[in-house]
């Protein structure tokens, strides 16, 4: 049986505000304010493999540091890095 969908949104918002780095947290938590409820389903998929990353490995992707595996939504991920840009 498939996750309730409002289930799963809740779920992935306390993954991403619950974080051990604060600099991830810093991050996730506007974006998933601002955007987890328009994430269609592939996007949830991808947001939810982000988050079952280490910390660490999260933020040097979040960062630009590292680059994201290539099963990752470049949408989802421009929307993630946006806030760390220095562009208006």
């Amino acid at each position: 049986m498939h996750e309730d969908r409002e289930l799963r949104r809740k779920r992935l918002r306390l993954a991403a505000c619950q974080r051990g780095l604060l600099e991830a947290e810093l991050v996730l938590r506007p974006f998933v304010a601002r955007h987890l409820p328009e994430l269609n389903p592939e996007q949830l998929d991808c947001f939810e493999r982000l988050l079952a990353m280490a910390d660490l490995d999260l933020w040097e992707i979040i960062s630009g540091r590292r680059d994201a595996p290539p099963d990752i939504d470049r949408a989802l991920l421009a929307m993630l890095r946006r806030p760390l840009s220095r562009e208006p």
